[in-house]
């Protein structure tokens, strides 16, 4: 279950979601949130190894301009921002094989800042874990129907919770990698008075300027 998580948790693969509910299916919770948290982990170590050493980052170059301006932003928001915004983007409620794709692709990330990111925001996989354990209480017949009720309304309120936190982290998120890339914006003009305040003539057109005016 571990491997299998751990490739599913790669780009272009699909299931990863699903694999983690299993887990909580087959072994229940806590138990299930070992093999789910150990191969989103792994899994997204290994897309920022191969996105790294296959230098992908030069493709994102052939990209639309609209598509190419929104993964600068990111990029420079993250810069901005460092772990905090690294963490975010880790927790929010994007596919993990994009916010693997999103914090690799950027080359101010480190592999520390990322392998931190992606092990404390790997536990958030408990939940769906919970959830897959949920269901298997669901689909349980030897149950009596108390605790099928039971189940049912703990998980319908647990889904609740989780929606509105999804969303909360989620406009977290974006708002923190504008700030993040508003002071960069900010901070470019700064850089350029700066560079202007420190330009000197070349000396051949001081001397030019001299001497045109000594001669008139």
């Amino acid at each position: 279950m571990i491997l299998l998580t751990c490739l599913c948790a790669n780009p272009p693969m699909l299931g990863h979601a699903f694999l983690i509910t299993m887990c909580g299916y087959v072994f229940g919770f806590p138990r299930g949130c070992l093999p789910a948290a150990c191969g989103t982990f792994l899994g997204g170590m290994l897309t920022f190894t191969l996105v790294r050493k296959l230098k992908v980052g030069r493709f994102a170059r052939i990209m639309s301009i609209r598509k190419q301006e929104t993964f600068d932003a990111m990029s420079m928001a993250i810069s901005q921002g460092g772990f905090r915004i690294a963490f975010l983007i880790r927790i929010c409620p994007l596919p993990w094989q994009i916010s693997s794709s999103i914090l690799s692709l950027c080359d101010a990330v480190s592999f520390k800042t990322y392998g931190l990111a992606a092990f404390l925001a790997s536990f958030k996989t408990g939940v769906e874990v919970w959830i897959g354990s949920q269901l298997a209480t669901l689909t349980d017949g030897t149950l009596p129907p108390e605790a099928h009720k039971v189940a049912l309304i703990t998980m319908g309120v647990g889904m609740t919770i989780l929606v509105v936190v999804a969303l909360w982290l989620y406009r977290l998120t974006m708002k923190q990698v504008q700030e993040a890339q508003g002071n960069t914006d900010v901070a470019r003009p700064d850089e350029q008075m700066a560079l202007l305040c420190n330009y000197q003539e070349p000396n051949d057109v001081s001397n030019l300027t001299v001497k045109i005016s000594t001669i008139a």
